[in-house]
């Protein structure tokens, strides 16, 4: 029976696929490397689900005022109501107030859903043996940028009390050199604004998901325009 059998038992747990021993090689020489501590799994569902209950209850404390103040603006005429010019629409669609109820409950589950979620993602990202070297890789950077954006919002103040009186210029070659000097500057660094705003819509987005009120409004859109464009 040996004779007809190339492979017993023991050579089948014996042998090993090339690829399983190069990628323990390459790993440090064992897969326990790339397992997260119980600790790190801890850590990442304490922070979350903390974050998610501040979500939670700042969501539910903000409803009744929000809906007060809804009411209150209807009846005192700052939401318009026979003289909108879409209130022939809205007569239309009388019945998308059952929305409310539904928007609620499911709007605030996946704010405080998606909040546990980034927010375990994050802390497990910092935390975890293998994506900690990222992210001190990038701890020069953080601290070089903000020394430099410090550095810049100093030398902004003084230079504007230097060079402008209100809206005149009082040195006005001097103004116009720090005037180019500062194109120059946000012309390199107009991606990090756009990075950096797409980052504030996004967690806007996960934390104000569960309002009935749109936490962008038209006054909010021209301060963010009129403050990008200063």
């Amino acid at each position: 029976r040996d004779t007809f059998t190339p492979w017993t038992l023991e050579g089948i747990i014996d042998t090993r696929p090339i690829e399983l021993t190069q990628a323990e090689e390459i790993g440090g020489g064992s897969f326990e490397n790339f397992i997260p501590k119980k600790w790190m799994v801890m850590l990442c569902a304490v922070v979350s689900l903390i974050t998610g209950c501040l979500v939670a209850i700042s969501l539910f404390a903000n409803y009744i005022p929000s809906t007060i103040t809804t009411i209150m603006k209807f009846r005192c005429g700052v939401i318009p109501s026979l003289r909108d010019p879409n209130f022939i629409k809205y007569r239309k669609t009388l019945e998308s107030v059952t929305y409310v109820i539904g928007l609620m409950a499911w709007g605030a589950a996946s704010s405080i859903s998606l909040t546990v979620f980034v927010v375990a993602g994050g802390v497990f990202f910092l935390v975890y043996q293998v994506t900690r070297p990222i992210v001190f890789s990038f701890v020069p950077i953080v601290i070089g940028l903000t020394v430099t954006i410090v550095f810049k919002s100093i030398l902004i103040t003084v230079l504007g009390r230097v060079n402008y009186a209100a809206f005149y210029r009082k040195r006005p070659w001097l103004a116009n050199i720090c005037g180019v000097g500062l194109e120059c500057w946000h012309l390199g660094l107009s991606s990090g604004y756009m990075l950096s705003r797409a980052i504030k819509l996004v967690v806007s987005a996960t934390m104000y998901i569960g309002r009935i009120v749109s936490f962008v409004s038209s006054s909010m859109l021209s301060h963010m325009i009129c403050h990008t464009h200063h």
